[in-house]
């Protein structure tokens, strides 16, 4: 520690801030030193020597000016001592009291080094000093609380608006709704108006889906220029976002291409799931510069980063949606051809049979065989009619599959006179997936082929329920009826039980039968239900 050399005893209260500004030197060096043995494992230690003497020198500053500046004086609110600063940088609080405490001990100890400490001048001098660091600390504090509050104001708005994009994305599975409603706030974050997502395809390629915040306008018809400018490829490459406040002046935007198009400003942000690179977000302005701040690009990314598993589920869904089309059609294409198999062999056979009862004359039972031939030629007729309406028939999830279910049945009705309604008071707000809802539709079509065979109604009902976590359907009819017992005893071909048992079991449903002779019959599925947002 530097050896102070000591004043007159006869200095007095007055020259105290003088005289500590005459050793400031000294302070900073000892308070240095303090700091260092004191804190060893605090920011002050880590700094190095010439910068932690700088924050000596603006602490000695401090204390001496509060003691020449008396009840005027007050804490910095900017520079190395702000508060502000202090957070910012890193530094624990408590080793900032430290260090502040610290500096009193150093003055005083210089104190004691100049004065008598039995003379009334040094209890003075100690009192003064004990006084103005009460008082620094105090508004240190103050100046603490409100960047504190402030910094938890701003953190709580950027948690609330990262916390609303994931919220927005994840509302829905379809991919192009997620990326308008992640477009939205991702581009009003960055104070954009326009947004372009380009997101990988095979083969590395980019496919854009534009996004407008606020009201709509038609998209720019040159996407691949954005999508392979230098600008996109760097963040990309980088994984990290990049900004261009200026874009007819960066190269990086591509000037020239942003002046031909009146581009001002763009962001890039990259869309990364567990280090696997989704593709890209692209907020555009075209019709005013933007200056992006670093707390304004770190909330970009951190929106990124939420609307980024959204993003991944959504493709992943529309996948399982073209898998699961993909694996009806096999299913509907393996049980058509063996319909329409067995009919034909049938027909084959009894083709060959009539012709010989021709060839021998006996033209009684070749008529017989001709009439039933043409019957059930005709019942395979309308069933290959019927399959191929039931193809036709739109599946859909979500909100949607209960007004294309009541669609079909209205179609039904004009098709085979069957008067049959959708009975679904609550179905607004029970939502199937893609899997469920296609076995569903099929249970459902396969039940009303049973009664437009077979039942001879007049009327019939799809009934939907809520149970907990599942939908229970209900598919009824006024028809004659038929033994169940007996039917599914046998197997159950002849109504399909065996197929539309196996399509609810496999998306994790039951399935139920009930009828008698004379009154009708009752299908009942249990499937399960979709989570919606917020449930457990």
């Amino acid at each position: 520690m530097i050896m102070l050399q000591e004043e007159s005893k006869g200095d007095s209260t007055s020259d105290l801030a003088a005289l500590l500004a005459r050793h400031r030197k000294g302070l900073a060096e000892a308070w240095a030193e303090a700091v260092c043995r004191e804190l060893p494992n605090s920011r002050y230690a880590a700094l190095p020597r010439e910068e932690l003497v700088a924050r000596s020198l603006a602490a000695s500053d401090t204390v001496i000016n509060l003691l020449a500046g008396g009840s005027n004086a007050a804490w910095p609110a900017t520079g190395l001592l702000s508060p502000s600063y202090l957070l910012k940088a890193g530094f624990d609080i408590s080793d900032v009291i430290h260090a502040t405490l610290l500096s009193l001990d150093v003055s005083l100890t210089t104190v004691r080094r100049i004065y008598s400490p039995d003379s009334a001048t040094a209890e003075q001098a100690f009192a003064e000093m004990s006084a103005q660091f009460c008082r620094l600390l105090g508004d240190f504090v103050t100046e603490l609380a409100v960047e504190a509050k402030q910094q938890v104001e701003k953190e709580q708005a950027r948690t609330a608006i990262v916390l609303m994009a994931a919220r927005a994305a994840c509302s829905t599975l379809e991919l192009t709704e997620v990326l308008h409603r992640a477009g939205d706030v991702l581009s009003t974050a960055a104070g954009m108006p326009h947004c372009w997502f380009f997101l990988m395809h095979r083969g590395g390629t980019l496919g854009g889906t534009w996004v407008d915040a606020g009201e709509a306008s038609p998209a720019p018809a040159y996407p691949d220029e954005i999508a392979t400018g230098l600008l996109t490829r760097c963040a990309l490459e980088q994984k990290r976002p990049l900004s261009c406040p200026d874009a007819q002046a960066d190269l990086l935007a591509g000037s020239d291409w942003a002046r031909r198009h009146g581009l001002k400003s763009a962001l890039a942000v990259p869309l990364i799931v567990e280090g696997h690179v989704l593709g890209i977000a692209v907020a555009l302005s075209f019709g005013q510069l933007c200056q992006f701040t670093p707390e304004q690009v770190c909330l970009v990314q951190a929106i990124a980063n939420v609307i980024s598993p959204a993003i991944e589920n959504a493709k992943l869904y529309r996948k399982s949606e073209r898998i699961a089309v993909m694996e009806e059609r096999a299913r509907l294409s393996r049980e058509l051809h063996d319909d329409v198999a067995q009919v034909l062999g049938w027909l084959s056979l009894q083709i060959a049979s009539t012709r010989e009862l021709i060839s021998l004359g006996k033209l009684d039972p070749a008529e017989v065989a001709l009439a039933e031939m043409a019957r059930i030629a005709e019942g395979a007729y309308l069933d290959l009619r019927e399959a191929i309406f039931c193809l036709r028939a739109s599946v859909h999830s979500g909100p949607e599959f209960w007004p294309a279910l009541r669609e079909y049945l209205a179609e039904y009705q004009i098709h085979y006179g069957v008067d049959a309604r959708l009975v679904a008071e609550e179905s607004s707000s029970m939502m199937l997936s893609s899997k469920v809802g296609t076995q569903l539709f099929r249970i459902v079509l396969e039940s009303l082929t049973n009664v437009r065979k077979h039942s001879e109604a007049g009327r019939a009902w799809v009934r939907v329920e809520r149970e907990g976590k599942l939908a229970r359907v209900t598919i009824e009819d006024d028809g004659r009826g038929f033994d169940a017992a007996r039917v599914i005893a046998a197997g159950g071909s002849r109504i399909g039980v065996g197929i539309m048992r196996e399509r609810a079991e496999s998306v994790g449903g039951t399935l139920e039968l009930d009828s008698g002779p004379g009154r009708g019959t009752r299908v009942v599925v249990r499937v399960p239900l979709a989570p919606v947002e917020g449930s457990a």
